[in-house]
């Protein structure tokens, strides 16, 4: 079936519905206990608001869809006399540009070298070059997809639980991927107890080429996060 036929389907659009009985809707009771009516060219209704004398009001289950119709509770005949007409073409781009947008941040979510605006921008480009450039207009937030692109490559290299105390600290195994550079040398340069009682640890964080430039500086300025210190971390005051 070619995008035009769903597109027109899902307007409402249906030749066939002339020969169909459309006088009546089916009322069924969803596995929530939630109340569903059901017209002749299948399309799903919500209880828009209680149910009031002889009739109940019914709108959509589609949130952008404008389609309501009104049912007698006695018969479940429509009031009127055809059904109403409904716009789900934006709910397929906003499925199609959905799984588009999956794709590419599964894809660059394994990638070692990438960043939010790169995933973006493949998203929007390919949005935009396909052969419904419209889904374009239906694409998601930027925090969205940067928010989505983080909880994949959380899922994909899980990082190890906030530890509690220092003694957590030096029994967690940190994965390689954040003790070295991007050129696989060595960024974790200390991390080890700091008294005999081993009551207390440090880790420090330099990279060859931060040392070299520290090293060749005349003067060193120096800033910290001073309103977040995880346990069992304090601020140096």
């Amino acid at each position: 079936m070619s995008i035009l036929n769903i597109l027109q389907s899902s307007s409402g659009i249906n030749h066939a519905s002339e020969k169909k009985d459309v006088s009546t809707v089916t009322v069924i009771t969803t596995t929530r206990g939630s109340k569903q009516a059901i017209d002749a060219n299948g399309f799903k209704y919500f209880l828009n608001g209680p149910r009031t004398g002889k009739v109940a009001y019914w709108r959509c289950t589609k949130k952008d869809c404008t389609g309501r119709l009104i049912s007698r509770l006695s018969t479940s005949k429509l009031v009127g006399e055809s059904l109403p007409q409904h716009d789900h073409s934006t709910n397929i781009l906003k499925s199609m540009a959905k799984q588009e947008e999956k794709n590419i941040i599964k894809k660059h979510a394994s990638l070692p070298m990438t960043n939010n605006k790169m995933m973006m921008s493949e998203i929007s480009k390919n949005l935009l070059s396909s052969s419904h450039p419209n889904t374009h207009f239906s694409m998601s937030t930027t925090a969205a997809l940067k928010m989505a692109l983080y909880r994949e490559k959380k899922k994909l290299n899980p990082l190890p639980p906030l530890p509690k105390t220092f003694q957590d600290v030096m029994n967690t195994v940190i994965p390689s991927s954040l003790t070295n550079t991007a050129d696989g040398t060595e960024f974790m340069i200390l991390n080890s107890w700091i008294n005999h009682l081993e009551e207390e640890a440090m880790m420090i964080f330099m990279s060859d080429v931060g040392a070299d430039v520290m090293r060749r500086a005349p003067i060193w300025m120096m800033d910290g996060t001073f309103f977040s210190a995880p346990t069992p971390y304090y601020q140096v005051k």
